[in-house]
Order: structure tokens, then C-alpha cells, then sequence
């Protein structure tokens, strides 16, 4: 919450509650750093909800704890949207974009060289189509097999220091060779 919201909270809880704190600068200070990690939904409900059960007036621990207990004890009937993979795809690919041109500004730096942005577009682009078709086929690794699309594993965790298994990289790298008599 920030400071408008803090006071429009105080305003309502000044309309149901004669003793409610008057929204000076202390106050708001106050209540901003307090409540500032709630969003201003959250501290509405909090608002009824306390009001609804108690003549006592509302303070900021009240909002927070009740905000933490509606967290803690989230339905567990609650189910989040599915994942899109084309959204996912495309994050992937921003990441990976900005990590070879991070890593294409730096080895210009080291270098001394000239920044080719060209040159840094086309390695971006063929670092995607790569790693697209690694995941296009599955993983032949005995211990391994991922399907296609999905990312390599050893010992059940994700690979961190290589993008997939070298034989998977050689079989998608089969796939895609056409043999030209």
C-alpha cells in the first residue's frame, strides 16, 4: 500500500469508527511502513472483516495478520490457470536474448572491439533456433529420456551448466541434416 491508500483506508475506517487514528503525517508514516508489502484489496477485506467481528478499533498488525492468515491458509481448492507455453517459450527466449547480448557486450569490453549490434542479433537469433531444436526431439540418454520439449535432467534435477545432453544435441543435430546426393 502506499500513502493514498493508507489514507483512504484510515478515512474508511474513521467513517465506522469514532476512535480510529486521524490520517496526520505520523500516522501515515507510520501505516505505509507497516502495510506497505499489502496490497490495498486485502486491507479493504481486512477492513470489513474486522469491523464485521469487533467494536475495537483496527490497527495495522490487524490488516497484516489477517492478510498472513488468509496467505497461509489458502484454499487448497484454489487452482492457478494453466501454464501457456507460448508464453513461456517467449520469456525463455527474452532471457536467453538478454544474457548473449550481456555476454556480447562483454567480450567487446574485454576485447577493446567494436560493437556490432548486427553481428549480436544473428548470434542471439541462432543461440534460439538452437536450443529450440535441441528440445525438438527427445533425450536418448538412458537415465535421462526427456520428451521432446522438455528440459534434460540428471538425477531428476534440471541440467545447470550445459542447455542439454551432447547426444541429444547430436540427435536433434540428425534430425534436421538432409543428406544431398
Amino acid at each position: 500500500m502506499n500513502r493514498t491508500e493508507v489514507t483512504q483506508i484510515l478515512a474508511a475506517a474513521s467513517a465506522v469508527d469514532q476512535y480510529a487514528p486521524q490520517p496526520d503525517e505520523l500516522v501515515l508514516r507510520i501505516w505505509e511502513s507497516m502495510l506497505g508489502d499489502i496490497p490495498m484489496a486485502a486491507a479493504e477485506k481486512a477492513l470489513v472483516e474486522h469491523y464485521r467481528e469487533t467494536k475495537a478499533t483496527i490497527t495495522p498488525a490487524d490488516i497484516a495478520g489477517w492478510y498472513r492468515n488468509r496467505r497461509r491458509y489458502a484454499s487448497p481448492t484454489h487452482v492457478s490457470p494453466p501454464a501457456d507455453p507460448e508464453t513461456i517459450r517467449n520469456g525463455v527466449d527474452r532471457v536467453f536474448t538478454a544474457l548473449a547480448a550481456r555476454k556480447a557486450i562483454a567480450a567487446a569490453e574485454r576485447t577493446g572491439s567494436e560493437l556490432d549490434l548486427d553481428e549480436v542479433e544473428q548470434a542471439v537469433e541462432a543461440n534460439i533456433a538452437a536450443r529450440r531444436s535441441w528440445r525438438s526431439v527427445a533425450c536418448p540418454v538412458v537415465w535421462c529420456k526427456a520428451a521432446p520439449q522438455e528440459p534434460c535432467t540428471s538425477r531428476g534435477k534440471p541440467l545447470t551448466k550445459e542447455p542439454c545432453h551432447p547426444t541429444r544435441m547430436d540427435a536433434a543435430f540428425a534430425a534436421i541434416t538432409v543428406i544431398v546426393p
